[in-house]
């Protein structure tokens, strides 16, 4: 059930993403931020298809980097940088909004770095678990 929410999410998310690049975009700009976020969606087709992708530790590394991402887009851009410029709260709850459905990746790639011990478990493990084979 679990997988088959995940995979909604990131088909939902995807439609939602090309939606508003789309309409808002005033361009085909490609930063390095939304490099890492296609990275941090690459762990929820992990975490939705139950599948090892990379490493655990590199997965850990990019959670920590995720972290950052976070705080950057909820906290410095609307009280730092555009509060700096000068924008109007109205127009920095706009923004924030658009960006609400991006939440479930922060959690999707926390819980498939820190809290999947079955997906990163070895397959010899796996077996033993599953039981002896019938022949």
């Amino acid at each position: 059930m679990k997988k088959k929410i995940w995979l909604a999410y990131l088909i939902l998310y995807l439609c939602y993403d090309t939606w508003v690049r789309a309409t808002l975009s005033s361009g085909l700009e490609f930063t390095i931020t939304d490099l890492f976020y296609l990275l941090m969606l690459l762990s929820i087709v992990g975490l939705a298809l139950q599948r090892k992708i990379f490493t655990l530790k590199i997965w850990r590394a990019i959670s920590a980097l995720g972290l950052l991402l976070f705080i950057h887009a909820w906290v410095i851009l609307p009280f730092l940088i555009y509060r700096g410029e000068g924008l109007e709260w109205e127009k920095i709850g706009v923004i924030q909004l658009y960006a609400v459905p991006s939440l479930p990746i922060f959690i999707g790639l926390f819980i498939y770095a820190w809290r999947s011990p079955a997906i990163w478990a070895d397959h010899a493990q796996q077996g033993a678990q599953a039981g002896p084979s019938k022949a």
